[in-house]
């Protein structure tokens, strides 16, 4: 089975395809031999498209892509056929052994190519639950029709799957738990989002000042920053006000936000209002994400602890951890509790009040002292479990599974 097709759904500015599953297939491709083909399902503009499969030819993967058109009634419907009509075509001209559909639409899609004598693996890669996710964020109701239709493809992509990919415990105990009593647990298999070790290195200290410098930022300076999106799920108004917090404290400080939403934050510092003057807000390529990560002495992950949130893995914690860097992150997301435990360089936050945010400056002033021990103890643990390298032997025993239970 060396043949793999990975079915997807995004939004037209998503980089999760390149920025996560880029380097774990490429490692498929090179160091085991597979053929992969990657069909996105996206309302990406044609330039985007181009930059994408570009980018995925360069490292020796096909990508195939179908329009998603919003702009008329039955734009969805004709996405989704022309959709199903490519997998189908995908699936008999590259002669694919296994089809690996990421989430909920990707599997319907799949579902809708018809199974009954299919002649190849599914390995489903159930990347969070989005139905339970609009529940916790956009005022889905468990009782409504379209949760319940999410529900019903859950529930039969898990039973046709050959092995599944979940990204917590938790996440494995609620499949097995909606499935029934028949149901073969052992074929969930855990996989924590790793990231590429050779983009996300730890610098060393005087190349780390150097790029400190040449930002403006001096060696003396609290660095706290913040990568990734802006919204409710994020807790992006407690983030800013911690980060205010921070400024009124008197605590020598640079505090950076690496987002593509830039409009955004500002929008809700100014809902709020708080004032982002002194912050440093950038926009800037995967490339240069990771020299940010090693110029910062914390970086923050900000997220609402509610039930769809402990079936996920936050990406960025492998980032911040590869590169050494001390992590201040949300309790209860995912199976982030358990990393934490025992590691004097991440703190668990679960309040958001001025006292709250008190103790975690006096955490993060008393570990600076520590700081050297610290980003190396991070650093070797997510290259022990938190590379691409690791997550790709989590699909690879995922693989094998499908095989043995074909």
């Amino acid at each position: 089975m060396n043949n793999i097709l990975f079915v997807c759904w995004d939004g037209p500015n998503s980089s999760y395809m390149e920025g996560l599953f880029l380097s774990i297939f490429s490692k498929l491709n090179k160091t085991e031999g597979y053929t992969i083909t990657f069909f996105q399902l996206s309302s990406s503009n044609n330039d985007q498209v181009e930059k994408r499969k570009k980018k995925l030819n360069d490292n020796n993967i096909s990508y195939e892509h179908v329009k998603v058109y919003k702009g008329f009634p039955l734009g969805f419907i004709f996405s989704f056929c022309a959709a199903v009509f490519k997998i189908r075509k995908i699936i008999k001209k590259c002669t694919i052994d296994i089809v690996i559909p990421r989430s909920i639409i990707p599997a319907f899609l799949l579902l809708l190519t018809g199974l009954r004598k299919k002649k190849f693996q599914i390995i489903y890669d159930s990347d969070g639950f989005p139905h339970d996710e609009r529940v916790d964020f956009q005022g889905w109701k468990p009782s409504g029709l379209p949760y319940q239709f999410y529900r019903l493809i859950e529930f039969l992509i898990v039973h046709k799957s050959n092995a599944i990919i979940t990204r917590s415990k938790r996440a494995k105990a609620t499949l097995i738990a909606r499935a029934g009593s028949r149901f073969n647990g052992n074929k969930i298999f855990v996989l924590w989002n790793g990231r590429d070790e050779e983009s996300f290195k730890m610098l060393p200290f005087n190349e780390r000042m150097k790029i400190r410098e040449n930002l403006g930022i001096k060696q003396n300076e609290l660095v706290f920053l913040y990568s990734g999106s802006v919204g409710e799920k994020y807790l992006s108004s407690e983030m800013l006000h911690f980060f205010d917090y921070i400024k009124r404290s008197g605590a020598k400080s640079a505090i950076i936000i690496l987002t593509s939403q830039i409009k955004d934050i500002q929008n809700l510092a100014l809902k709020e209002h708080l004032s982002l003057e002194t912050f440093m807000i950038k926009q800037v390529s995967q490339g240069e994400v990771p020299d940010y990560l090693n110029i910062a002495d914390f970086g923050l992950f900000f997220c609402k602890n509610c039930f769809s949130t402990k079936a996920v893995f936050p990406t960025k914690l492998s980032e911040y951890l590869l590169t050494g860097l001390p992590a201040i992150i949300s309790k209860g997301i995912g199976d982030c509790d358990e990393i934490a435990m025992d590691k004097k360089g991440i703190y668990l936050l679960s309040s958001y009040t001025n006292k709250a945010f008190e103790n975690l400056m006096k955490w993060a002033e008393n570990i600076m002292e520590f700081a050297p021990t610290i980003r190396s103890e991070n650093h070797e643990f997510a290259l022990k479990y938190l590379t691409a390298e690791q997550t790709k032997q989590i699909i690879i025993k995922a693989i094998e599974f499908s095989g043995k239970s074909r």
